[in-house]
């Protein structure tokens, strides 16, 4: 799938899920922006931790993201 399309599903599914769950439990929950913001800080993490992978560990038994 490509990469954009994945990461706006993803962002859409997250919000849904939390949405889901202030209205049954009555919690507060972010704002688009609050959410948005930290979807974008999880993916520059995983992207940056990508980028410091060497070809040693990519062969490793360690799961990537």
């Amino acid at each position: 799938m490509d990469a954009i399309v994945r990461a706006h599903l993803e962002r859409a599914l997250a919000h849904i899920r939390e949405a889901s769950i202030a209205v049954n439990e009555q919690a507060k929950i972010r704002t688009v922006q609050e959410l948005a913001d930290q979807l974008s800080g999880s993916n520059k993490l995983q992207a940056d931790l990508r980028a410091q992978q060497t070809p040693a560990d990519e062969s490793s038994t360690s799961i990537h993201v």
